[in-house]
């Protein structure tokens, strides 16, 4: 699986292709992207997905010795919130954040669509986490409930009849990188 991460170093950072000879764009400082797991031959590099200068989802290659480079997503929710952990078999801190858009949330085979929240909504995953995102799908948050505007939190256990302890929301980097344009936010 890989996560969900804030570029919190204060400077923007190159993207690299994969030869790490040629930059793709750049991570703003505070911008949004996913990471999805180490360069095979790069040591401290990593494979992400962003958006670049032309307004569209991209992969690249990052170093991460930067620091702050890779804060998690869970530093900066809108909110957080106790819920039942049907993993844990306890009350744990979950991180909260709004939905600016109507959002797919699909169920851990990436695949099936268990719900879909309306703009005002809010998703939560475990804030111990780090913003941990699919593995196919590196831009989709983890997240084990999620509530419509005005309504009660669903966790994805009850709406799958026990199947599934999580699913993933997509962040929505199609749209935006900032928590202004994301449409799944926080406070970043």
């Amino acid at each position: 699986m890989g996560y969900i991460a804030i570029n919190n170093s204060g400077a923007s950072q190159t993207v690299w292709n994969y030869e790490m000879n040629q930059s793709l764009g750049k991570l703003l400082p505070r911008e949004v992207y996913a990471i999805g797991g180490a360069h095979p031959t790069q040591y401290d590099v990593v494979r992400v997905k962003f958006r670049n200068s032309s307004g569209n989802a991209a992969t690249g290659y990052v170093y991460m010795g930067v620091q702050g480079i890779d804060l998690p997503f869970t530093a900066y929710p809108a909110s957080t919130n106790s819920f039942y952990d049907y993993t844990s078999h306890s009350y744990d801190e979950y991180a909260v954040w709004n939905v600016r858009r109507a959002t797919k949330i699909y169920g851990p085979d990436g695949v099936t669509v268990h719900a879909t929240i309306n703009a005002g909504g809010q998703v939560a995953a475990p804030i111990n986490n780090g913003g941990q995102s699919g593995s196919s799908n590196i831009d989709w948050l983890l997240v084990k409930y999620f509530k419509q505007p005005g309504g009660s939190w669903t966790s994805m256990y009850e709406k799958t009849n026990n199947a599934a302890k999580h699913g993933f929301a997509p962040i929505g980097l199609e749209y935006g990188s900032m928590t202004n344009t994301l449409s799944v936010y926080g406070t970043a």
